[in-house]
């Protein structure tokens, strides 16, 4: 039966340079699955993201819109120069 107290005490009793290859060796294989995981959820990511691409382009397309709005909602307000003519004209209250 395979305990893992007797591997740990079976690791430690080993020399300190084949103890450092066999944590290297696990580092480099844990980094393989960690990537592993990383490459196929970014491909199904990208497969996901290449069907909706029309949802992802709309708030793009809203956004250089927002000019053309603003300036028909500028339309009824008064220019620098045609406030300060306005100022001019006002009484002030003394």
């Amino acid at each position: 039966m395979f305990s893992f107290k007797n591997f740990i005490e079976n690791l430690q009793s080993k020399p300190e340079q084949t103890r450092i290859r066999i944590l290297w060796v696990s580092v480099a294989f844990c980094m393989f699955i960690v990537m592993s995981i990383w490459f196929l959820s970014f491909k199904s990511f990208t497969n996901k993201s290449q069907a909706n691409n029309s949802n992802l382009l709309e708030p793009k397309k809203k956004f250089f819109q927002l000019p053309e709005k603003f300036k028909k909602e500028a339309e009824g307000i008064p220019s620098w120069d045609e406030l300060e003519e306005i100022l001019k004209q006002a009484p002030l209250n003394k």
